[in-house]
């Protein structure tokens, strides 16, 4: 028998930036987050046995597109040139929840990497923004699932 895995509703998805919901996003993918490095290094011996290093980069490249009327383009622009205006260094947290599957990014630390090709036409356009974050914390789903049976368990939750 088939098993329903649920419902996924992309207007549930929470994307925030400096703990303000992004508005504007361009059709398709909304946000990508990708760890900047694999995060373990694996070495294997002449006669096959394996070890491997734990590699500490907890960096990630965050990207997401919005269209260009979005008001978030002005915002991150500001965030851009921050540094260069304010002489200080321009810091902002990110996160991302989806209550769908109860996965959550957050990032405290991110700052505007790569600015988007910009360009005008005929029609609505897109900007494509790429952060750096530094410490991001991912909770997927399936940890969340098993800490919520263990804290209900416990009378915690």
């Amino acid at each position: 028998m088939a098993e329903f895995l649920g419902t996924y509703d992309p207007e549930k998805v929470q994307i925030q930036l400096n703990f303000e919901n992004v508005t504007g996003f361009a059709q398709g993918s909304m946000v990508t987050v990708t760890r900047n490095e694999d995060r373990t290094t694996e070495h294997v011996g002449t006669k096959g046995e394996v070890s491997r290093a734990i590699n500490r980069n907890n960096t990630y490249t965050i990207k997401f597109t919005l269209q260009q009327t979005s008001r978030f383009n002005a915002v991150l622009n500001a965030l851009s040139n921050g540094d260069d205006l304010l002489g200080v260094p321009t810091i902002i947290p990110l996160r991302v929840f989806d209550p769908n599957s109860y996965e959550q990014v957050f990032a405290a630390t991110c700052w505007v990497k790569t600015e988007p090709e910009r360009d005008w036409s005929n029609e609505v356009g897109t900007r494509e923004w790429t952060l750096f974050a530094v410490s991001v914390g991912v909770t997927p789903n399936e940890v969340t699932s098993l800490l919520g049976a263990a804290g209900n368990a416990a009378g915690i939750l």
